[in-house]
């Protein structure tokens, strides 16, 4: 088996150790067609990560899109859940330009559940994204790195949508002030505040939650002193508690800046990162506005792992592309110099076989089969 998972990339192999990891807990694989209808994006644009949108007409006279984006394949073209939760991994491809640049290829895995979510629910997807983040990070088995290095951000969009509303602050100041608190600029989100006329202590707590990072502990006392949340809140707490006690605690960080779309998450938003990687490789939420939008009456939580982000983790460190080079005069007869590398082969041994070395090619020993007329 080791051989066949040698001639994976490895995107290839992150992805087939995560696909592994959720059916080890009970989720199905969805699997879906690479076109949609255009109209699927162009109704939820807002939504996408992706900035444009690779379109075509279809042979019918349709047009259609490569996928910019999974979980909107998935939210509609499921339907609601007659009890319980519908829990679905995907391993998938999605096309994208971001920042201006080309359209990209890009591979992703990621869960989904959908249905009757509860506390249970989304402990389990957080506790997944945790257990992925471990199995990618450099030192995991498979990966080429040393020093065990994750880290999951968790936050509560619901609570920064409260005080945003106490803050009485219009469409465009409040789009602002969210900018402020992914970029954590606190002089910035008192000048939109201020221009604005939000009152100094609608003000001063977008300050405290822009301002609270730290562990669980930390953070739990800071924004239950920002006001009566109720069950946004205390929900949120149970949550952190039941995973700190699965001994996660050093490894997770409350922090706002991460709170995502306000019109798109609620209850929950989520970010991981793993070793030296500048980028959230792992990203997720609860959705339940997305599922609302196609008059769904289910609840819905899920991530995806970005796995090009990590595939310079998972690459084998090859120092050469052969172990053995045969090497064969003109005279060779083809099936016993075939026979002669099988015998070669054994254990697993690269051998190429070649009338001389090709310049470039990096291999560990030389063998003249010609002169030694050793034949299988």
């Amino acid at each position: 088996m080791d051989a066949y998972l040698d001639c994976l990339t490895g995107a290839e192999r992150a992805g087939l150790a995560l696909r592994t990891l959720y059916r080890s807990w009970g989720f199905t694989q969805y699997r879906m067609n690479k076109f949609e209808e255009y109209d699927l994006y162009a109704r939820n644009r807002d939504v996408l990560a992706a900035e444009q949108i690779l379109s075509f007409t279809g042979s019918d006279g349709r047009l259609m899109a490569l996928k910019p984006d999974v979980t909107l394949s998935i939210v509609r073209n499921t339907r609601d859940s007659a009890g319980g939760v519908r829990k679905l991994y995907y391993s998938e491809k999605v096309y994208r330009a971001e920042r201006g640049g080309p359209f990209r290829e890009l591979s992703q895995v990621g869960l989904e559940c959908l249905g009757a979510l509860d506390d249970w629910t989304l402990t389990e997807v957080l506790l997944l994204a945790a257990e992925s983040l471990r199995l990618l990070a450099p030192g995991a088995p498979g990966t080429a790195g040393r020093a065990t290095d994750w880290l999951l951000t968790v936050s509560q969009p619901d609570l920064t949508a409260r005080l945003l509303d106490r803050a009485g602050l219009n469409a465009s100041a409040r789009a602002a002030a969210l900018d402020c608190i992914a970029r954590k600029t606190p002089h910035e989100l008192r000048r939109v505040c201020r221009e604005a006329g939000a009152a100094e202590e609608a003000t001063d707590a977008l300050l405290r939650l822009l301002r609270c990072t730290g562990s669980p502990a930390e953070a739990l006392p800071v924004l239950r002193a920002l006001g009566e949340f109720g069950e946004a809140l205390e929900g949120f707490a149970r949550i952190l508690d039941a995973l700190e006690r699965l001994g996660l605690g050093e490894r997770l960080v409350v922090d706002f800046s991460a709170a995502g779309e306000l019109d798109y998450y609620n209850g929950l938003v989520f970010r991981g990162y793993v070793g030296s990687v500048p980028d959230a490789v792992l990203s997720g939420g609860r959705y339940d506005r997305l599922l609302e939008r196609f008059g769904r009456r289910d609840r819905a939580a899920g991530f995806a792992v970005s796995l090009d982000l990590i595939e310079r983790l998972w690459e084998s460190a090859e120092e050469t592309d052969c172990e053995l080079l045969l090497r064969y005069g003109p005279e060779a007869d083809p099936a016993a110099l075939a026979r002669a590398v099988h015998a070669r082969q054994v254990g697993g041994t690269r051998v190429d076989a070649q009338r001389c070395a090709p310049e470039g090619l990096r291999y560990g020993r030389i063998e003249d089969y010609r002169e030694s007329g050793v034949e299988a």
